[in-house]
């Protein structure tokens, strides 16, 4: 799922999930920094490295990145929040893709729309 205002000093903290913007217009399309928190389940204890890219509307993929976390114990859960900065160049549904050992194995949807954005619901509380 996509955060905004993610803080690693809380991995588990989602309370501001994210699954698109509305509002979107040509003449000034936004650039949002978004993370997104991909909690793996490992089987082997050891490196997990995982290739990081963006499918805008109409395009194939564009890898631009890595992350890597260190699993202690076999069933050891690991949090990877990849952060990115996008320009939301036109509307329509960009597909966030992890790919791990050349295999895409998470695939999250960030809908764009020229719709108005749908009302706040508040801020979340704040952390203790």
């Amino acid at each position: 799922m996509f955060c905004e205002g993610y803080d690693p000093a809380f991995p588990t903290d989602l309370r501001r999930m994210t699954t698109g913007i509305g509002g979107w217009q040509a003449d000034d399309p936004p650039t949002i920094e978004l993370t997104l928190a991909v909690g793996l389940w490992s089987l082997e204890a050891g490196r997990i490295t995982c290739r990081f890219g963006i499918r805008r509307p109409g395009d194939d993929v564009v890898y631009f990145g890595e992350g890597d976390t260190t699993v202690d114990e076999p069933g050891e859960m690991a949090i990877m929040p990849l952060r990115l900065t996008v320009t939301l160049d036109r509307p329509g549904v960009y597909w966030a893709i992890c790919e791990f050992d050349g295999r895409p194995l998470v695939q999250v949807p960030f809908s764009v729309s020229e719709a108005p954005p749908p009302a706040a619901g508040g801020q979340p509380a704040p952390l203790p």
